[in-house]
């Protein structure tokens, strides 16, 4: 499993990326309290092919000239661990369950929870 993103070539975060290709991905979606964390190695990959397979409009606002600008890399991260957790519960109860652990000095049971390791 691999994950790849586009950015400029010559950006801050490529810069950083050069120095120290030690990456963390997160993913949250708090409406149905998902969320990912990945941690891994990036690398740059300038590969036409999966450039044309990832392009979408929405990139475009920062590469007006398409998958051929010159400035257009994809970052290419290969996870070596990821952390998620998945809850059923609203809000609301997940807030009671926190505060009443506080309370009661027990651990609250907040949903699934894992590690996975690549």
């Amino acid at each position: 499993m691999v994950a790849f993103g586009f950015t400029n070539e010559y950006s801050l975060k490529s810069k950083e990326i050069s120095k120290e290709n030690e990456v963390n991905l997160a993913y949250s979606d708090p409406s149905s309290n998902t969320y990912i964390s990945v941690n891994g190695k990036a690398e740059f990959v300038d590969d036409q092919a999966r450039k044309d397979a990832y392009f979408s409009p929405r990139i475009k606002a920062w590469f007006p000239e398409g998958v051929e600008d010159p400035n257009l890399i994809l970052i290419k991260v290969s996870p070596s661990t990821a952390e998620y957790w998945d809850s059923n519960s609203s809000k609301m109860v997940v807030a009671f369950k926190i505060l009443k652990a506080i309370v009661t000095g027990d651990t609250p049971d907040l949903g699934k929870h894992d590690t996975i390791k690549f």
